[in-house]
């Protein structure tokens, strides 16, 4: 948009140098035409159109939040090749969500975050990155929650996985514990990066038998939506960890659900975005 604004100045002013040339007759045949075109430049110039843009996204997100509308992300299928402990397709998540009352818009286009309240990521530990060396897309999340929006990652551990529409595939974000090894370390997930959080994966059978696999660390200010917290001695230190929880970051919230969700529990995708609904102002 910058870019646009410059150019739109530059040629606003070529008009008027064009305007003094000496060709009076030619001119003054267009004198309303380039009168109009030298004030839309000026205007786009001075950046009338970005504030418009601006004005309009804010009040689209300002009915969205007062009809409690969520965004779904969905520039490309849910399934098994490129999502992550998702085990149901879009058309039975719309299915769900439309049974549940609840609004929602399918986004494509990443760029519409800001119209909404509330983000849905559908896509279990994959997200989708526009750019996977400058993680574009991860960036413009975190600023997303900083400035008052809500993104909610339904089952397994939130950026585990990234899936670049370049590639046409996920490629992985967490690095390998070891040269040879192919296990990857939770404690080098973007999420313990961005939001200094443990993240662990549980082997013991008493969390297995209770479908739960991965859990998040809870800091004093987070807030536990599962039944109970689960207190676990790791390396010396005990913290606290829950597998559905929501994280406070700036003026807004990360919501996550690492349970795995199946045709069985399809439901808990309805449980984990009206949760969502009750974090909005």
């Amino acid at each position: 948009m910058r870019r646009i604004e410059e150019i739109s100045l530059l040629l606003s002013g070529a008009l008027i140098g064009f305007s003094l040339l000496p060709l009076e007759n030619q001119i003054s045949n267009h004198l309303v035409l380039l009168g109009t075109l030298f004030i839309i430049l000026f205007l786009v110039g001075i950046g009338l159109l970005r504030w418009a843009l601006i004005f309009l996204m804010r009040a689209t997100r300002a009915i969205n939040k007062k009809t409690r509308k969520v965004a779904i992300i969905y520039p490309y299928e849910v399934d098994n090749d490129n999502s992550s402990w998702i085990g149901v397709s879009f058309r039975q998540i719309r299915h769900v969500l439309k049974k549940g009352k609840i609004l929602f818009s399918e986004i494509k286009n990443l760029n519409d975050f800001e119209k909404f309240p509330i983000v849905v990521n559908p896509y279990g530990g994959v997200y989708p990155e526009e750019d996977a060396f400058s993680l574009k897309t991860l960036e413009s999340i975190f600023l997303y929650v900083k400035n008052g929006g809500i993104f909610v990652n339904i089952a397994d551990i939130p950026f585990y996985y990234a899936y670049d529409k370049n590639l046409n595939r996920r490629i992985d974000t967490t690095p390998l514990i070891g040269s040879l090894s192919l296990t990857r370390s939770f404690f080098d997930t973007l999420l313990s990066k961005k939001l200094q959080v443990f993240v662990l994966g549980l082997v013991d059978k008493k969390y297995l038998e209770q479908n739960i696999a991965r859990v998040i660390s809870l800091s004093d200010n987070a807030i536990n939506y599962h039944s109970e917290a689960f207190s676990i001695n790791f390396e010396g230190v005990k913290n606290n960890y829950s597998p559905y929880l929501a994280i406070p970051f700036g003026k807004g919230y990360f919501v996550f659900s690492t349970l795995a969700i199946r045709k069985t529990d399809i439901s808990r995708i309805l449980e984990i975005i009206k949760r969502s609904l009750e974090l909005i102002d």
